[in-house]
């Protein structure tokens, strides 16, 4: 369904595949609805320049105990080495004064995609491109490990083939510190044969010996997996595929393999947990990780847009143990569209998340939505001083303020880092 990676990732990464028609469309929807006034509850705690401060902070936040935020920019940065940067890690601290920790130089990783913290204050994290150079294409892509006095320890260089190239998703790391990840491509099965770089992606392990190859997709069970994994306590892993999965394309009822919900144990037996279609309710092409309940049930967002409906991606739920989705809300374009982040569940059932275009100011929107299925906008980005066309999974504290980037938009015009306050 995707034949080249990433559609045209670089800086601008997930929200470039519909780049073309979803910016041309939000910029159209903006000068006719009516313009939203910025949330009193919302604050930019900071405005990227698009320089040697970074550019475009497209992945989600990592919060530690004294409030400071930790994230990355697909591009900017000190390096030369690519254009526009090669990207940046950087902090926040509660004031919104940013600290950049690294500047990626291509050699050690560019383009890099979200971090997560360990108890001693180390982050981790993957890049889409840069490190060694793939046989017949760019560069695939690495692990890398920044520590707490700034050095950056690169854990794996994928080179493609079995051992995948390309990770965009946010690692999970299990309580013996091993850390688990997908890439886009790469692995051994020739089911994705149209695909650039080759291969329908894997699921990796990294522990103190290396990295292993715990499931290769073949594209009947799903493939590209772009979002990160969700670990239970049993050792399975849990996950969403933007592409693949049973459903084929057809001139007379528009199917299309659309993706998959899927499951992979702890011996690295895959189950296919649910094949999206690509029809109406059932939608498809999950780009966000999946999040659980107290109650076990698995929740996550589509951004499809079935051919002449009025849905721009659904909000869904689905038991553990497979089975069709519940669609808990559908997007219409005027309360936003494209949801490509993940979900953030409070104790209350609420569920919050942002759409990475369109809503009442045309450049996303900030989102609650309550056990119910009532939708409440929190914020509605208009692409300027406020930040536009989000896609980050959003940070809940204790107090319940809500924290995320967005890649574009703000003062400096590079991005921005937010609040919104209950």
């Amino acid at each position: 369904m995707f034949p080249t990676l990433q559609h045209g990732v670089a800086a601008l990464r997930r929200r470039l595949r519909r780049s073309g028609i979803a910016l041309t469309i939000a910029l159209i929807s903006a000068a006719l609805m009516p313009q939203a006034a910025l949330s009193q509850n919302f604050v930019v705690l900071h405005s990227f320049t698009g320089g040697m401060d970074g550019d475009a902070p497209s992945g989600s936040l990592a919060r530690d105990l004294n409030g400071n935020l930790f994230g990355t920019t697909a591009s900017g940065g000190g390096s030369t080495a690519c254009t526009g940067g090669c990207g940046t890690i950087f902090k926040v601290d509660p004031t919104g004064k940013e600290t950049i920790l690294h500047s990626f130089n291509g050699t050690d990783g560019s383009n890099p995609f979200s971090v997560i913290l360990d108890a001693s204050g180390n982050l981790y994290g993957v890049t889409l491109f840069g490190g060694e150079r793939c046989p017949g294409f760019g560069t695939c892509g690495v692990v890398f490990k920044l520590d707490t006095s700034g050095n950056l320890t690169i854990l794996h260089n994928f080179i493609g083939g079995t051992d995948g190239s390309n990770p965009e998703a946010t690692l999970v790391m299990d309580t013996k510190g091993n850390l688990y990840g997908t890439t886009l491509a790469g692995g051994a099965s020739s089911g994705c044969p149209n695909q650039t770089p080759p291969g329908c992606g894997i699921i990796f392990k990294i522990d103190k010996n290396g990295i292993e190859t715990i499931f290769g997709f073949d594209g009947a069970g799903g493939n590209n997996p772009s979002a990160g994994l969700l670990l239970d306590s049993d050792g399975s892993l849990y996950g969403t595929a933007t592409a693949g999965g049973a459903f084929t394309s057809s001139v007379f009822d528009f199917a299309c393999g659309c993706g998959t919900v899927f499951k992979v144990d702890n011996k690295g037996k895959e189950t296919v947990l649910h094949s999206f279609t690509g029809l109406i309710p059932d939608n498809g092409v999950p780009y966000a990780q999946l999040i659980e309940d107290q109650a076990g049930i698995l929740y996550g967002t589509t951004e499809y847009h079935p051919p002449g409906s009025n849905i721009f991606g659904t909000v869904f739920k689905l038991n553990k143990k497979g089975g069709p989705v519940t669609e808990l809300f559908s997007f219409d374009y005027g309360d936003g569209g494209y949801p490509l982040a993940g979900l953030t569940l409070d104790s209350a059932g609420n569920l919050y998340g942002t759409t990475s275009t369109a809503g009442p100011s045309g450049a996303g929107t900030v989102f609650e939505l309550s056990p119910a299925g009532q939708l409440t906008t929190l914020h509605s980005f208009n692409g300027k001083a406020d930040g536009g066309f989000p896609q980050s999974v959003l940070v809940l504290d204790n107090a319940g303020n809500l924290y995320g980037t967005t890649p574009q938009g703000g003062s400096g015009g590079g991005g921005i880092v937010f609040k919104i306050t209950p």
